[in-house]
């Protein structure tokens, strides 16, 4: 029978629930920093940028 080879360092890691739960909470993170960024500005058509300036004058 073929000995059994030990995963490496990496692999422990990668398999690990922590790594997952990191991996999660990153991309949540990035998502929420993505979102709030100016960037999203620039992404929102221009017919709805200047409905939300409308609104936002005529309120009383």
């Amino acid at each position: 029978m073929a000995p059994v080879k030990q995963p490496s360092t990496f692999e422990q890691i990668k398999n690990s629930p922590a790594f997952t739960v990191a991996v999660q909470v990153s991309l949540f993170a990035a998502g929420v920093a993505f979102i709030q960024s100016p960037l999203m500005d620039f992404l929102v058509p221009q017919f709805f940028k200047s409905a939300v300036v409308a609104d936002r004058i005529n309120q009383p």
